[in-house]
């Protein structure tokens, strides 16, 4: 559900396929392919992580220890089973962070009790006008949705 305030700024919803990654297919979505390269989001993400290693640390290690560990494996897809368990599936705020890095953009997450914006923070600030922005809505706290 999505609160009554954000209905005039959306111009059109976009359903992912709801199969544990949907998350992943709603940022793809938004990155302007077709929902079928979410390996490849989370892939690039993963490997921002890994790059990155001890900025990650630092980062999502801040409140909670163990945190950036989580995060990482989450990202990671290769055991068949993993799908469907719910470790795996896309989250906000620690992946929210890793996407707005990841692909220099600004993701919002819009949810029914809380809203969150992530903005990428290594990368010098271009003209906002240049800054892709991907706006996706967690339904019943387990589905993403994309919206334009």
């Amino acid at each position: 559900m999505i609160h009554t305030w954000a209905y005039p700024f959306i111009s059109g919803i976009i359903d992912a396929k709801p199969d544990g990654n949907c998350g992943f297919r709603a940022i793809d979505l938004g990155l302007g392919m077709c929902q079928l390269n979410w390996k490849e989001v989370r892939a690039c993400m993963r490997n921002e992580m890994d790059t990155n290693q001890s900025w990650w640390r630092h980062m999502l290690n801040y409140e909670t220890t163990g945190n950036c560990d989580t995060v990482r494996d989450s990202l990671d897809y290769s055991t068949s089973s993993l799908f469907q368990q719910k470790s795996s599936r896309f989250s906000a705020p620690g992946q929210g962070h890793v996407v707005a890095q990841t692909f220099d953009c600004v993701l919002i997450n819009l949810h029914l009790t809380s809203s969150e914006s992530f903005f990428s923070m290594r990368q010098s600030p271009e003209p906002l006008s240049q800054i892709p922005v991907i706006t996706i809505v967690n339904v019943k706290d387990n589905h993403w949705l994309n919206t334009q």
